[in-house]
């Protein structure tokens, strides 16, 4: 259920900035943001913003493309208010 959410989220939020595969398993979704937004500056802001999120960086130090998203412990709510405010900072951070 929380797993079809979050996708549902995606499409509306991130579908012209990121893009991702349904995971058939698991507690989380990996994003592709597109190449103009910068993941390292992201996740500060995000952080700033109360937004906590694992850059792909973290699991290969070259990946600045993909970002793990988990939905297995925030209420949809707080998926719902976290996906708005971080497609927010994504759009905001795009380098023209």
């Amino acid at each position: 259920y929380r797993r079809d959410v979050m996708l549902r989220l995606l499409d509306k939020y991130f579908k012209h900035i990121a893009s991702w595969n349904i995971p058939e398993g698991g507690f989380y979704i990996w994003l592709r943001l597109q190449s103009e937004i910068h993941t390292r500056k992201l996740f500060y802001h995000a952080l700033h913003a109360g937004i906590l999120l694992n850059p792909g960086s973290i699991y290969d130090g070259s990946d600045q493309h993909h970002l793990r998203l988990s939905y297995s412990y925030a209420s949809i709510e707080e998926l719902e208010k976290g996906i708005i405010m971080l497609a927010n900072l994504c759009k905001k951070l795009r380098t023209k």
